[in-house]
C-alpha cells in the first residue's frame, strides 16, 4: 500500500495559563485530521523571537503585529534548529528499525516543511521526496532518501555566524574503556573500516559511570560514503548482535560525513558539552570551539522546539491516542521533554555545565513535574503526556518569559544556493 500524505489542519488557541482541566476542554476537538496546539501569550512572544514562521500565521490568526527588521535573522536561526531536530532522528528509524507507516509521513513532512522554510529565506533547488518513492512503500527506501536529501541541506545551509575555532579531539582510551567500548572494531568493521574517521561516544555513556542505558555514537565517515552507508547497516542489511553490546545495552549510531560534522555540533542544543564532554574512543574528529552566548542561544531555540514538539504530541494522545500505545520510545522522548527545557533554562539563567539526570529529575520533582515510566496503557499515556506539556509550559514560564533573541549572533545575508 503507497504511502499517502494527508493534509492536517493545524489550529492554534491561547490560554493565559494551561492545566490538566484546559487541555483537555481544548484538546476533546483534537483528531488525526486536526491538530490543536495550545499556548500561552508568553509563548507567543517566544515564538516572535526564536519560531518567526509560526508566529507569523498566528499574528495573522489573533492580530499581533508582524513588523520585525530582524525576520530573518530568526528564521535563520530557527531553521538550523529544526534542520538538527530532525536530522538527528532519522539514523535511529533507519539502523534500529524504530518505524512505521505513520513515522515515514513524519519524516517526510518534516522535510517538505524545512524545503519551505528555506524558500522563505531564498534558498532554491532541492528535490522533494518523489511520488513514485512513496507510492513504493518502501520504509527503509523513503527514510534513507530523506536522511540523504537533509545531508545534502546540511552541508550547503551557510551558518550565518562568525567563524569559530575547530578543536581536534584524537582517541586516547584507559584499559577501562577499552573494556568498556569493546564494539569498537565491530562499529568499524560494520561501517567499511576504511569509510570511518572517528567514533564519539556522547551523553552520560561517554562518563565513567554505568548509569546509562544505552551508547550513544557519532560515526564520522569520510566525505562521499554515506550515500552507500545504509547498503551497510539498514535495519534489514545488519544483525542484532551488531547494535547490541555484550552487557545487554543499546548501541546507537549517528552517521555524519565529516564535512558536516562540525557543522551539526555547532547547531545542535549544546554544542560544548559535545566539545568539553564527548569521548572519541576511535580516529580523529573535529568539534566547534562554540562562544558560551550562541551555545545558550542554541538551548533556548531547541528547547522551545522541543515544547512544541511536545503540545504536538498532546494533541495526537489525545486525538489519536493508538498512536502512542505500543512505542515506548515516542513515549519516552514526549514524557523527557521538560528535563530537556530545564537544562537549556538553567544554562541560560546560571551558565553552561554539567548537570547529572538525577540533579536535573531532582529540580523537576521540586516544582512537582515527574517523569512518568511507560507504560502500554492509552489512559496512562495521555495523563503523562499531558502532565508533560503542563510542566514543560511552566518552565518556560519561569525561565524564558520576556526573552529576546540575540540577534547579532546571526550574521544573515540572503542567498540562493541553487543546487541542482
Amino acid at each position: 500500500m503507497p504511502i499517502v500524505m494527508k493534509d492536517v489542519t493545524v489550529e492554534t488557541r491561547i490560554e493565559d495559563h494551561i492545566t490538566e482541566e484546559i487541555l483537555r476542554r481544548h484538546l476533546a476537538d483534537a483528531s488525526s485530521e486536526k491538530m490543536i496546539y495550545v499556548i500561552t501569550p508568553n509563548e507567543v512572544e517566544l515564538l516572535r523571537e526564536y519560531s518567526p514562521s509560526l508566529y507569523h500565521h498566528i499574528a495573522k490568526t489573533f492580530g499581533y503585529s508582524n513588523n520585525d527588521e530582524h525576520k530573518d535573522a530568526r528564521l535563520a536561526f530557527q531553521v538550523q534548529s529544526v534542520l538538527v531536530n530532525k536530522f538527528s532522528t532519522l539514523d535511529a528509524s533507519i539502523i534500529q528499525g524504530k518505524r512505521d507507516v505513520g513515522t515515514v509521513e513524519s519524516k517526510v513532512h518534516s522535510y517538505r516543511r524545512l524545503l519551505r522554510l528555506l524558500q522563505v529565506l531564498g534558498i532554491t533547488g532541492y528535490t522533494d521526496v518523489s511520488d513514485d518513492l512513496l507510492a513504493q512503500n518502501n520504509l527503509e527506501a523513503i527514510l534513507v532518501d530523506v536522511k540523504l536529501k537533509t545531508a545534502s541541506l546540511f552541508a550547503d545551509l551557510p551558518i550565518w555566524a562568525q567563524e569559530v575555532p575547530l578543536v581536534t579531539k584524537t582517541a586516547k582510551l584507559s584499559a577501562q574503556d577499552v573494556q568498556k567500548f569493546s564494539y569498537i572494531d565491530r562499529l568499524r568493521e560494520l561501517c567499511g573500516r576504511e569509510n570511518v574517521v572517528g567514533i564519539m561516544v556522547y551523553g552520560s555513556s561517554a562518563r565513567a559511570t554505568k548509569k546509562h542505558s544505552d551508547y550513544d555514537n557519532f560515526v564520522v565517515l569520510k566525505k562521499g560514503t554515506l550515500k552507500d552507508m545504509y547498503n551497510r547497516v539498514g535495519y534489514d542489511k545488519r544483525t542484532e548482535k551488531d547494535i547490541l553490546h555484550t552487557d545487554g545495552k543499546p548501541i546507537s549510531m549517528q552517521l555524519i560525513e565529516e564535512d558536516v560534522f562540525p557543522k551539526y555540533i555547532r547547531l545542535c542544543h549544546d554544542p560544548r558539552q559535545h566539545l568539553l564532554h564527548g569521548l572519541v574512543i576511535y580516529g580523529t574528529v573535529q568539534l566547534p570551539d562554540v562562544s558560551a552566548a550562541e551555545g545558550i542561544e542554541r538551548g533556548v531555540s531547541h528547547a522551545l522546539l522541543r515544547l512544541r514538539t511536545l503540545k504536538t504530541g498532546a494533541s495526537n494522545v489525545m486525538g489519536e491516542p493508538e498512536m502512542f500505545a505500543s512505542k515506548p520510545n515516542l513515549f519516552e522522548y514526549m514524557t523527557k521533554t521538560p528535563r530537556f527545557i530545564l537544562e537549556s533554562a538553567l544554562n541560560a539563567r546560571d551558565g553552561i555545565r554539567y548537570r547529572s539526570k538525577e540533579e536535573i529529575e531532582d529540580a523537576l520533582k521540586s516544582r512537582g513535574i515527574h517523569v512518568f515510566a511507560y507504560k502500554n496503557d492509552i489512559e496512562h499515556a495521555q495523563k503523562a503526556i499531558l502532565h508533560a506539556a503542563i510542566g514543560g509550559t511552566n518552565l518556560v514560564e519561569e525561565y524564558f518569559k520576556g526573552r529576546r533573541f540575540d540577534t547579532t549572533l546571526v550574521q544573515y545575508k540572503p542567498a540562493c544556493l541553487g543546487v541542482a
